[in-house]
């Protein structure tokens, strides 16, 4: 994650600027058009994309080994503790899911 400028083209006023990256929590970068002030998303490095599909690979595992009745017991439990381990598991699958799904558009759109 270098702190250089590159060169960009705004994808509202079809500018074209020099401008550092900045990430987004989910590590896409970010780039600021300086004359219409809109923002400017690109997908996702390799190495964000690799370790995404780890962890969502990961989270699908450990959603297979509690299946459905897992869940279903889980649920019927009553335990905080238990719905709060449900929640984790539950955003640690969804996030990733998000962030490859956006890659996936951002990626079709630069390659558009």
């Amino acid at each position: 994650m270098g702190k250089t400028m590159r060169d960009v083209k705004c994808d509202s006023c079809k500018e074209s600027f020099s401008a550092v990256p900045k990430y987004t929590f989910l590590g896409f970068i970010k780039f600021k058009c300086p004359k219409c002030n809109s923002k400017s998303f690109y997908p996702l490095s390799k190495g964000y994309r690799v370790t995404y599909w780890i962890i969502a690979i990961i989270v699908s595992l450990k959603f297979k080994e509690i299946g459905l009745l897992g869940i279903e017991s889980v649920l019927n439990s009553g335990s905080a503790m238990a719905y709060q381990e449900l929640a984790i598991i539950f955003l640690l699958f969804f996030i990733p899911v998000y962030a490859l799904i956006k890659d996936s558009i951002l990626r079709k759109k630069a390659t558009a």
